[in-house]
Parts: C-alpha cells; structure tokens; sequence
C-alpha cells in the first residue's frame, strides 16, 4: 500500500472505531475519516476535477489536509497546500502556477484575497459538498511515481518553487521515519508545526497514517497550548525556536508521555536540546531533510545528538548520500563538501521548472542539496552550514555552522548566526549576530572560541532582539545582511 488513501482504508476495515485524528476538540474515527474521504472524492467530482488536476488547500493545520491529499489520490489529481502566511499575490501567483482547478481556503481569503479567482471555495461551502455528495470508492490513475502533492518550498533565497513528490516518495519518507523512530498504532503525534511544510506533514502525520497512529492537530502554534496538548501526546516534531517557546511555557513539574521528540529545519542549540531535557523530560533527535526529499534524510539519536555537535545522524537504507568537491567528484570520509542525496524519496523535480529542476536534479538520480557536510567513515553526517553561506575571508574558507558550535553554550547566549559581510581587505569579515541577556560580555563569547583558527573567530557583531527566520525556522541570512548594512549606515 503505497497510496495513503489506501492506508485509511485499510485501518477503517481493521479498526474501525479505532481514533485517527483529534481536530478542533472532535474525535474522528478511522471510519469517519474514511468515509469524509469518500465524500470529498464525490465533491471534487461534481467539480469537474480528473486525474492530473491540481487541487489547493489555503487553511490552517486540520484534518482536511490529509482528507484533500487522500481523495486526490483516488481521482489521480494532485493536492497542493499553500503557506498560511502568504501574501495574496503570492498565494495567487502559485496558484496560477499550478493551475489550481480547485482552492479550498476561508471564507475572508475566497472573497478577498482570490476574489474573482475561478475554484475558490470557502471551506464551509467545500464542507456542504463534502457533507452531500455521494460517496466515491477510489479509481486508481497511473503509477506510484505520478505526481500526488506539490509543496513550495520556502524561497528564502529566491522565489518559491513547487516541489513535485509523488505517491512512492511520500511513502517511502513515511517508511523510513516508521523504521528510524519506532513508530506504532500506539503513539499519538501532536502536529504544531505547519502541514503546509514537508516536514510537519512528513516527519509523524504521514507515518502515523500508514500505521495507525492517532495525530492531534493545532490550527496555530502557542506555546503555552502545546505544553498542555504535549501531555497527552508520545511524539511530535518542531523546528529549535518552537521547541525551545513551549519548554519555557511548561509548568514546573510538567509530566507527560511524550516518547520522541523531533528537532529540524535548523540547527539544535546545545542550550535548546538542555532546556526541553530539563523542562520536558525528553531527548531530542535530530532530522536532516528537505521538502525535496518528502522529507526524510537523515536521523540521529540523542545520544549521539548530545555527544556530536552538528551531527545530523545516518541515512536510511534506501537513502544514499555523498560529499562531492567543486567538479562533483565524491570525496573521502572527513573531507567537507556539498552533500547530495538519491534515493526513492528524492522528488520528481519543480512544477512545470526544467531549469531549475535540472540545477537540482544530477542525470543519475542524485539530488544537490545546497548544504556543506562531511561523512564520517561509518557514513554519519555532519553538517557545515549553507554552501551559499560559505564566507571567504583572506583566502580562507570558514564554515557558519563551525563558528556557531563554538560560541553555543556561552553563559546569557540564546541564539547565533555567523554570516559574511563585505571587507575592503579581506574581502569578506565574519560576522556574528547575537540574541544574548544584558551585561553580555564579549570577551567571554571570544573565549568559547579558543579551540578554532584566528581567521575564524568574527571580528563584527551584531546584537538583535531576536534573530529573522522563515516559516521552515531557518535563519534568513540576507535579512541579516541587511541589518548590519542599515547599523553601518547610522553609524
């Protein structure tokens, strides 16, 4: 069963009564949901919708995620969700992109925002059909391997593409976080982190559908709502600063049954990974992947997570992974360079984008990440930060996320991005922005970084609120850049 829609179905013969899904305070049984699949199977055929369609989902975290993706999959259509926090001309953009024949979103976004737009339909008119069509059993449309979802990735350096994924890839990712974390019909997944992103809706949502898991949904993230809502769930995912916002928010003697937490999208603070043991009682793991990879990589346990600074962990067998030198020749086990990727997860490529697909996507199979790394000789990868971020300083190569490690733990630090400015003699100056306590010391943070070369150590410094980050929790390094560029500016 590769299709998820094969997987409601089947855990609504075995288990019928059985709870798949807590949305909005409401239980919904594996029956139920399969039958609501059915229903918006029958909706999207009253709506002219066939196989190869393109049909989008512009709402907060819900079950009709998984309702939509799966009753596309039995027309053969493919589902599209597009970031809540998209301005109106971007969502717009994307959806003429794709070609949206349908657009699922709330009533003030399908009068306003896609007023005029053919296939809007506010979520309570979407819900009437729903409710009133007849039920459709799935016909099955062409390969494992046709498109099933196209998520846009968060173009934080550039503009948004649709990343393809077919049915195989999103059940293989589903597969190797299964195997990877111990997944069963027993675990509860609390889903805070946006489904609209490959990694809130691939890291526990998907797996827990192929097995039988229960998922518990939050519209929006609150922190003091999800350490309630984290008692009564064994497993979720969240990127650092989430992570770190709901174990602040945790009463003391806080207790629950959470059995595996997931960190990615950014690195872990050491002093992240410390505060969610202490005020969460559990140990984090570590995920490396991308929306192009459904997104499953790599996964590292927390011991090795707390012993390897950086450490991202090993690829799952059907993954295979590599380190490649500027003419894209693999280099040996220590050496860093670009990290790339093949495996059945890596995706189809961007919508209707050959150029940039075929920037992405090596003749052989093999997916360039963008991301520095080095494997070690058991085939465990560490990361280095962004090949793009690399800062050349007299000649010498420094790496942001080596810089990072090593002021990570200074006493009133919180948070770190080390990134390149412009220099008159050196060419670029390594900069560091901070979000540390008052009295912050600098000659103390310099002495975390005894153990690196002089050239690494940043010579500029920028102290900030809080640091910029896109929806995914990475760090937005060109946001950085200019708020360096605006304080120089001043004076």
């Amino acid at each position: 069963m590769d299709r998820c829609d094969e997987w409601i179905e089947w855990h609504a013969c075995d288990e019928p009564e059985g709870i798949a899904w807590e949305d909005a305070g409401v239980a919904w049984s594996w029956d139920a949901l399969a039958e609501e699949v059915e229903g918006a199977r029958g909706a999207l055929d009253l709506l002219g919708v066939c196989a190869g369609d393109r049909v989008a989902l512009w709402l907060p975290n819900g079950r009709a995620h998984v309702v939509l993706l799966a009753a596309c999959a039995g027309l053969g259509a493919v589902a599209v969700f597009l970031n809540t926090r998209a301005s109106a001309p971007e969502a717009r953009a994307q959806l003429e992109h794709v070609e949206a024949k349908v657009c699922v979103t709330t009533a003030e976004r399908a009068s306003g925002a896609l007023g005029g737009l053919a296939g809007a339909l506010d979520a309570s008119r979407w819900g009437a059909l729903v409710e009133g069509a007849s039920r459709r059993r799935a016909t099955r449309h062409g390969s494992l391997d046709a498109p099933a979802l196209i998520l846009f990735t968060s173009g934080t350096t550039g503009r948004p593409r649709g990343a393809t994924l077919s049915h195989r890839n999103l059940a293989t990712s589903a597969r190797q976080f299964v195997r990877g974390l111990g997944l069963t019909s027993r675990d509860v997944n609390y889903a805070a982190a946006p489904l609209f992103h490959a990694a809130g809706l691939g890291c526990f949502t998907l797996p827990l559908l192929l097995v039988g898991g229960r998922t518990v949904s939050a519209p929006r993230f609150d922190p003091a709502a999800s350490a309630v809502a984290l008692t009564g769930a064994t497993c979720a995912f969240m990127v650092p600063s989430m992570w770190r916002a709901v174990a602040l928010a945790a009463p003391v003697g806080w207790g629950g049954a959470l059995r595996v937490g997931l960190s990615g999208g950014a690195p872990l603070p050491m002093a992240t990974r410390d505060l969610v043991a202490r005020r969460l009682g559990v140990d984090l793991h570590v995920g490396y992947g991308m929306t192009e990879t459904s997104p499953s990589a790599t996964l590292a346990a927390p011991a090795e997570v707390a012993a390897r600074a950086g450490f991202v962990g090993r690829p799952d067998p059907e993954m295979s992974c590599r380190i490649t030198g500027p003419g894209g020749a693999p280099l040996p086990a220590g050496a860093v360079g670009e990290v790339q990727l093949r495996g059945p997860n890596v995706t189809l490529g961007y919508w209707r984008d050959e150029e940039a697909t075929g920037e992405l996507l090596q003749p052989d199979g093999w997916l360039r990440t963008g991301d520095l790394g080095a494997l070690d000789a058991s085939g465990g990868l560490t990361l280095s930060g962004r090949l793009e971020d690399m800062i050349i300083t007299g000649g010498e190569n420094v790496y942001p996320a080596e810089v990072e490690r090593g002021l990570a733990g200074a006493p009133g630090l919180h948070e770190v991005a080390v990134f390149g400015t412009p220099h008159p003699r050196w060419g670029e100056a390594v900069t560091a922005a901070v979000v540390c306590d008052d009295g912050w010391d600098l000659e103390r943070l310099r002495s975390h970084l005894s153990a690196l070369s002089r050239y690494k150590h940043p010579t500029r410094w920028l102290r900030m609120e809080r640091l910029p980050r896109g929806g995914s929790g990475k760090v937005l390094r060109g946001e950085l850049s200019s708020a360096w560029r605006a304080r120089r500016s001043r004076g």
